[in-house]
């Protein structure tokens, strides 16, 4: 069982993490959308929009398990 230090600590190093990624991940997701993909085949392209959202989910997982909550 977690201490209520480790969990303030935790608690803590995710809103620092997601103010980070509140500035971070918004220009690099619309950047990644407005890509040219126009000589790209439609499996590619597609995939390519995904990204984003895979790019997220990673955040998300790292922090919590940065943080130990994971």
């Amino acid at each position: 069982m977690a201490s209520s230090r480790e969990v303030v600590g935790a608690m803590i190093a995710l809103f620092i993490g997601a103010i980070f990624a509140g500035y971070i991940l918004p220009p690099a997701i619309s950047s990644i959308f407005n890509a040219n993909t126009t000589g790209w085949d439609s499996g590619t392209a597609a995939l390519w929009l995904v990204l984003g959202i895979i790019i997220v989910v990673a955040v998300v997982v790292i922090f919590l398990r940065t943080t130990g909550l994971l």
